[in-house]
C-alpha cells in the first residue's frame, strides 16, 4: 500500500525516513508516531516513538525511545543504526534539506486494479515483456492514465512500485507504455534503493544482481526470486551494503551487454569487493536478460550462464586488444581531446587536467593556503560535474568546515571584528544571511558534499576504512584528505620508521583511488624551509615516495608580508608598523610534477577572509603590470648601497 505524507509533515525528515524505509505506523498523534516494529529490538507491538515535526517550527524532529528495549536517541543515530549515515561524516544536502516538498508516492493498489483492467496494458506485459501475473501482481504493477514525461509529454505510464518488506510503497518509476516514445520519471524528492530489495536478507545465500527493474521482473517471471535490481545513477546511498558485508552472500552481476553496462557493474563490484563479486556473460548480440528470454532462452541456458560465471577484472588489469578498445570507446564518446575535469582557473587549465583514479597532490608552507585551494577545486567539481565529494580534515571540525564553505560559496567576507562592537553584531546577521543563502545553493544542486572530522584515529586503516565506506555507501567520486603527515605522526609507533610509515601511508591512499577510480586530492606539508623561501616538489615532508605515488603535484606560494630585520624595527620603533596580512594574495601555482602534462606556473588570486581562490581579472593584470613598469629596478639593500636589477619586459 501506498502511505500518504500526513498533513503539516512534508518536511518532516523524520516522517519521510519512515515512509522511505516502508515502516507499518499509527497515525501522528501529539507530534509523534508510533512504528510497528523497533529497529533496534525487533519487537512488533508499535511501541516505539519517533518525534515528527517541521524542522522550521520544532526541533524535536526525529527524537526517538522504545519503550521495549527503552533505546534513545537522535535521528543520527538512527540512520547510523540503519546504514544510511557513516558516524563523523556530515553531508551538506542533508543539512540543506529539500526546497520543494516531495512529490506524493502512488497508491499502489488503486494502480494495480486500474492495470489489471486494462488489457492493452496487460497484453503488452504479459506477451511482449513475457512477465508472468503471478509477478506483476506479487510486485503490484500498475497504470496511470496521466503522467508528464520529458520526451513523450503527458500519456499514460507504467507504475513500478519499489515495496518494503511491509509491502509498503519506497519509492516508484513511471515508464510510457507503446506507442508512445521510451521515457523513465520518478516522483520528486525520494531516493531510491534496490528493487525488489526484501530479496536481499540475512536468510539469503546467494544474490544476484541486475539492471533496473524490468531484467528483475524478467528473472522472477522464470522462477528466480533472490534477484534485485540497481535502478541506475539514481541511486547514490547503499545501505544494502551493510548487508552483503555482514550475510557475506554469494554476488552475481548480471548486467546489460553495452559499453555503460560493462563500466556499471564493474564499478558495482568494486563497491561491494571485487573478490565478493561473479559475472554472468550474455550470449553475444543479447543486450540483456530481458531480451535473451523474450529471444527464446530458457531458464536452464540462464543457469548454464550463471555456472560459467566469472571474477571481475582487477581495475587497471587488461589485454592490450583490451585496453586498446577502451580507447576506442573512450575517443568515440569524446568531442574533443580536453581532460575529463578541468579546474575552475582557465590559467591553469593549460597546465594541467584531471582523469578518473588520479591523485592530486597540494604542497606549500602552513598558513599560505592549502587546504582554502583544495577546497575551492573540490567544491567547483562537485558543482561542475554532479559528482559527490568527500573532504576528510584532521586539523578542523565539521563546523569550522562548513564555514569556510558558506564564505565560499556566497562571497561571505569572515573577517575579525572587536567583540560587542556595532560592526561584530552586523557581521554576525550578515553570517546567518550567507549561511542561508548557502542552503539554497546546495538545495539546487544535484551532487552532495561530505565533511568528515575522524577523531581517536589510531592506525591509518581508520581512515582508509572511512574513506571505503564513502565511496562504497555514497558513491563519492572525488576525496579530499588534509594531510598526511598529519596522519603520519598521529599513528607513528617509532620515529626511527616514519619515513616507512609515511611511504605505507601514501601507497594505501593512492591505491584506494587506483581501485575505486576516485580522484583523490592529497594536502601535503613541506619539510621545514625558510620563511619566504619559494617551495619546490622536493620539499615535501618525510618521504620521496609521495611524490612518486600521485599523478601530479602543485605547489602554491605566497610573499611574506610585514616582516623587518632588527635593524629596521629599531630604525622604525619611535613609531608604529602594523599589518592585516602576512602573505601575499597573489598566489603561484606551480604544476611540479605532472603524469600527463610537462607542468608550468600561474598566478592566482587568494582571498582568505571569502576561502576563495580566484583568477585575476584583466583590469587587475594590467595595474600589476603597470606597477611592474613603474617600478625603477632599484633593491634597497640592509646598510649597503642600493642594487639595480634589468626588467624590461617582464610580464605578469
Amino acid at each position: 500500500m501506498a502511505q500518504a505524507i500526513p498533513a503539516g509533515l512534508e518536511r518532516s525528515t523524520a516522517m519521510q525516513l519512515i515512509l522511505a524505509q516502508g515502516w507499518n505506523f499509527n497515525p501522528p498523534s501529539s507530534g509523534q508516531v508510533a512504528v510497528e516494529k523497533c529497529p533496534f529490538c525487533a519487537k512488533l507491538d508499535f511501541k516505539f516513538y519517533i518525534a515528527v515535526s517541521d524542522p522550521e517550527e520544532s526541533t524535536r524532529d526525529g527524537l526517538f525511545f522504545c519503550h521495549r528495549c527503552q533505546v534513545t536517541g537522535n535521528l543520527r543515530s538512527l540512520q547510523e543504526k540503519l546504514g544510511l549515515r557513516i558516524a563523523g561524516v556530515d553531508s551538506r544536502s542533508e543539512w540543506a534539506g529539500k526546497k520543494e516538498k516531495p512529490d506524493e508516492l502512488p497508491n499502489a493498489d488503486v494502480c494495480h486494479a486500474l492495470l489489471l483492467g486494462d488489457a492493452d496494458a496487460m497484453d503488452y506485459l504479459l506477451n511482449v515483456r513475457g512477465f508472468t501475473q503471478e509477478v506483476i501482481e506479487k510486485q503490484k504493477l500498475g497504470l496511470k492514465d496521466k503522467v508528464y514525461f520529458r520526451k513523450a509529454g503527458e500519456t499514460r505510464a507504467l507504475v513500478i512500485p519499489y515495496l518494503s518488506v511491509e509491502g509498503n510503497v519506497t519509492y516508484a518509476k513511471f515508464r510510457t507504455l507503446p506507442p508512445a516514445e521510451k521515457d523513465f520519471i520518478s516522483p520528486h524528492g525520494w531516493e531510491a534503493g534496490l528493487y525488489n530489495a526484501p530479496a536481499l536478507n540475512d536468510d539469503c545465500k546467494e544474490i544476484i544482481f541486475v539492471e533496473g527493474e524490468a531484467d528483475t521482473l524478467a528473472l522472477m517471471s522464470h522462477g528466480v526470486t533472490n534477484v534485485v535490481g540497481v535502478p541506475g545513477a539514481s541511486m547514490k546511498k547503499a545501505e544494502w551494503i551493510e548487508i552483503i558485508d555482514r550475510v557475506n552472500p554469494v554476488v552475481y552481476i548480471l548486467y546489460d551487454s553495452d559499453q555503460a553496462g560493462t563500466k556499471g557493474s564493474q564499478e558495482l563490484a568494486s563497491r561491494i569487493g571485487l573478490e565478493k563479486c561473479l559475472k554472468i556473460m550474455l550470449p553475444k548480440d543479447t543486450k540483456d536478460i530481458n531480451a535473451f528470454f523474450q529471444g527464446g532462452g530458457t531458464i536452464e541456458g540462464f543457469e548454464e550462464m550463471k555456472k560459467k560465471a566469472v571474477l571481475f577484472d582487477v581495475t587497471g588489469v587488461v589485454s592490450s586488444k583490451d585496453a586498446l578498445g577502451q580507447l576506442e570507446d573512450e575517443l568515440n564518446g569524446k568531442v574533443d581531446l580536453a581532460p575529463t575535469y578541468t579546474t575552475p582557473w582557465p590559467e591553469l587549465n593549460k597546465l594541467v587536467g584531471f582523469e578518473d583514479g588520479d591523485v592530486i597532490d597540494i604542497v606549500a608552507p602552513e598558513k599560505v593556503g592549502k587546504t582554502t585551494f583544495g577546497l575551492n577545486l573540490l567544491d567547483h567539481m562537485v558543482k561542475t560535474y554532479g559528482e559527490d565529494g568527500l573532504l576528510v580534515c584532521l586539523e578542523m571540525t565539521q563546523a569550522r568546515l562548513a564555514r569556510k564553505w558558506v564564505a565560499l560559496v556566497t562571497n561571505f567576507e569572515d573577517t575579525i571584528t572587536a567583540p560587542g562592537t556595532p560592526e561584530s553584531k552586523a557581521k554576525l546577521e550578515e553570517l546567518k544571511t550567507a549561511v542561508a543563502n548557502a542552503r539554497e545553493i546546495q538545495q539546487s544542486r544535484t551532487a552532495d558534499l561530505y565533511f568528515a572530522y575522524p577523531t581517536l584515529v589510531k592506525e591509518p586503516e581508520d581512515i582508509f576504512k572511512l574513506m571505503r565506506d564513502c565511496v562504497r555507501r555514497y558513491n563519492v567520486k572525488w576525496i579530499m584528505f588534509d594531510n598526511v603527515q598529519r596522519l603520519c605522526d598521529d599513528t607513528l609507533k617509532s620515529q626511527a620508521h616514519r619515513t616507512v610509515h609515511m611511504s605505507q601511508i601514501s601507497k594505501g591512499l593512492a591505491k584506494l583511488a587506483k581501485d575505486y577510480r576516485v580522484k583523490m586530492i592529497r594536502i601535503l606539508q613541506p619539510k621545514r624551509i625558510e620563511r619566504g623561501q619559494v617551495i619546490s616538489s622536493n620539499d615535501v615532508d618525510g618521504s620521496s615516495q609521495v611524490a612518486k605515488d600521485c599523478d601530479a603535484m602543485c605547489t602554491a606560494w605566497r610573499s611574506v608580508v610585514g616582516e623587518m630585520k632588527k635593524s629596521e624595527y629599531e630604525e622604525e620603533a619611535i613609531g608604529f608598523a602594523e599589518t592585516t596580512q602576512s602573505f601575499d594574495p597573489k598566489m603561484k601555482i606551480t604544476v611540479a610534477l605532472s603524469r600527463y602534462s610537462t607542468g608550468g606556473s600561474c598566478y592566482l588570486f587568494y582571498d582568505g577572509a571569502r576561502s576563495q581562490v580566484r583568477s585575476y581579472t584583466e583590469q587587475e593584470k594590467s595595474q600589476l603590470n603597470a606597477n611592474l613598469q613603474q617600478f625603477n629596478g632599484i633593491i634597497p639593500m640592509e646598510k649597503t648601497a642600493a642594487v639595480v636589477i634589468p626588467t624590461e619586459g617582464i610580464k605578469l
